[in-house]
Parts: C-alpha cells; sequence; structure tokens
C-alpha cells in the first residue's frame, strides 16, 4: 500500500511542527496519523535498509509495551535495532479496539518501513492488543500475518494447562535454550509487567516457572491501594546489551538505582527498599530451589527492561540478554515456509 508523509506545522494547542502519515487508501480507524516532532527526528535518523528476497517483521505484543524488528531468515540476522513503543492505555480498562487502534496507529516505527515485510510473525499476551494491531498491520502491509502459539515452538512443555502457558515465556525459554543450553539446565527471567522465573532442563523441556510482581507493578498497586503512598516511576526501557557476558551489568538510569540503605529516611526510600527487597529476596528463594532441585548451580538468562536492576542486585550471576521474545520468533523455522 502506497503512502507519503506531510511535514506540516500543527494547528494543535502545543503549536509543535508535525508529521504525518497519509495512506492512500486511508488506514481505519485513524485517517491520518500525527507523529511528533521527536518522531520526525527519528525518522530521518534510521538507516536505509537494503532489498532481499524476504523480510519478516517480528512483533511481540505485550502488557506494557510492543517491540518490532526486521528481520532476514536468509542471513538469520536482524535487519535494524529493535523498536518499543509503550502503551498509552491499557485494554483491560474499558478500552474499546477503537481507542487501542488510536494508540496503536501512532507507533513511528511501523510507518517508517522502507522495506515492506513479506510476513509478519507476532507473539501476543494481552488480546485487546493484538486486534489493534492486527487491524492496523493488515492496512499498512500486504503481507501474510502469523500469531505464534506453542504448537510454533519445537519444545516439550511440562505443566498440567500447556495451552494457557504464555507465549513469551516459552519463546523466551525456547531462544535462551537455543542459544545457551547446551545441554545443562538453566533458569530464564523475564522483568516485564511481571517477572517470570522459568526453569528449563537439561534436556530442553521448559518445567514450568514462577510468577512474581514486578517493581513497577508493585509501586502501582501500592499507590493504587493506598492514600497516602506516591507512585514511584522507573525507567522500564530495554538496556543496549544484545549479548551479555556472564555477571555483565551497565550503569543504572537514576530512577532504577538500588537502595543499599536501611532503614529509609523518608516515604519514598522505604517504599524503594521494601519493594526492591521483595523482589530480591523472591528471585534469590526461586533460584535457590532450582539449583537444589538441579543438584548444580544452575546459569541465569535474564531479559526485560528491569533485568538489568535485577542484574546489578546478583553479583556475576547473571547473562542480560536483550529481545529475548523477538530472538525467540526469528529462530523457528516452522514459520520460514
Amino acid at each position: 500500500m502506497l503512502g507519503f508523509f506531510v511535514y506540516r506545522l500543527s494547528s494543535s494547542t502545543d503549536d509543535s511542527p508535525r508529521l504525518t502519515y497519509l495512506a492512500t487508501n486511508q488506514i481505519p480507524p485513524v485517517q491520518s496519523i500525527a507523529l511528533g516532532f521527536s518522531a520526525f527526528q527519528t525518522l530521518i535518523s534510521q538507516p536505509r535498509l537494503m532489498p532481499s528476497a524476504s523480510t519478516f517483521l517480528l512483533v511481540d505484543i505485550g502488557n506494557s509495551a510492543l517491540k518490532a524488528v526486521l528481520y532476514d531468515p536468509e542471513t538469520s540476522k536482524f535487519l535494524s535495532k529493535p523498536q518499543r513503543h509503550a502503551w498509552q492505555v491499557s485494554s483491560k480498562k474499558k478500552a474499546a479496539i477503537s481507542e487501542l487502534a488510536a494508540k496503536v496507529g501512532t507507533i513511528p516505527f511501523l510507518l517508517q518501513l522502507e522495506r515492506k515485510p513479506t510476513k509478519v510473525l507476532t507473539s501476543s499476551v494481552n488480546d485487546g492488543h493484538f486486534a489493534a494491531v492486527q487491524s492496523l498491520l493488515n492496512e499498512i502491509f500486504d503481507a501474510k500475518i502469523l500469531l505464534v502459539d506453542r504448537h510454533f515452538v519445537p519444545m516439550t512443555v511440562a505443566v498440567d494447562l500447556p495451552d494457557m502457558l504464555g507465549i513469551d515465556r516459552l519463546l523466551a525459554g525456547f531462544a535462551a535454550w537455543k542459544l545457551f543450553g547446551a545441554h545443562a539446565p538453566l533458569v530464564v527471567i523475564q522483568v516485564g509487567t511481571a517477572i517470570t522465573i522459568d526453569l528449563i532442563s537439561k534436556n530442553g523441556v521448559f518445567e514450568g516457572g514462577v510468577i512474581l510482581p514486578s517493581e513497577s507493578t508493585l509501586y502501582a498497586s501500592l499507590a493504587e491501594k493506598t492514600d497516602r503512598l506516591p507512585l514511584l516511576k522507573i525507567d522500564e526501557r530495554d538496556f543496549e546489551i544484545d549479548f551479555g557476558k556472564p555477571g555483565e551489568t551497565i550503569p543504572l538510569p537514576q530512577s532504577n538505582k538500588l537502595e543499599e540503605t536501611s532503614p529509609g529516611k523518608n516515604t519514598s526510600s522505604a517504599l524503594r527498599i521494601g519493594v526492591q527487597s521483595c523482589i530480591r529476596g523472591g528471585v534469590a528463594r526461586v533460584y535457590s530451589r532450582y539449583c537444589k532441585q538441579a543438584g548444580t548451580e544452575l546459569k541465569i538468562i535474564a531479559t526485560g527492561g528491569g533485568a538489568a536492576t535485577l542484574a546489578n542486585a546478583f553479583d556475576g550471576q547473571i547473562t542480560l540478554v536483550s529481545n529475548l521474545v523477538l530472538k525467540g520468533l526469528s529462530l523457528l523455522e516452522s514459520t520460514h515456509d
């Protein structure tokens, strides 16, 4: 589908310049999509993509954000830097699909692609957001859109209800096993809206796991359920380590710093100490049980924006890998036909 960008001064109240993408057949429900000036700067800074016979668009739809990247199945390489778009509306809070679609329609990455994908592979843990994304993708691309479920993933699932297992957990476990397993059991931790701590056996079997609330989720819950506790914010953007070394850590934003002093001398400090202690203690306890069950110390692979904070709390034990779910999608050979 053809379309074009129009750069114009906005008549909106903020008087900021706008870049508007207009499609020749008008994308419903969004008739035009206005991007802020920062999005324009992002657009013109994107590297041009060279053509190839086939190109996949990999899309990871989560509860907090969407992540997407172009992938070449012939070279097994990402063709661009994975992009992240944080949701501005929750599909659980009375948001109609039209409202969700309007929010989805402002994702610059999906409108900037200079190469149209021949196939779109999606994984989703949020039905409302998937429906909105699917509606937009159908209008933008003339490509097959495939929603990946557990049957596409060549990994045995040893849980009570396999069809209820989050596809993000299975894809992350599959990717970790393919990239780091080497016939040894490992632990895969994802840090997003929730923290999942999953065990993969030495034979590559998904054995199950544990789900904890994340730091941001705990802050939001405490602020909602109390009258005077403040809502603390953390930076949930992905870290920049593609494949980390064991124990490698990165500098953290000030909002994500670990509180090492105790007791807290103010409400915010007391909240951070309490929430971070819950998470660190919970992860450490689960990991200890897994190691005892396996009879050996296990390798930990961690992904997700909050994983960097966790890695700083566990000296030398965690290997950071960015975008593990997207890597899992790229490794699904059954989808390449």
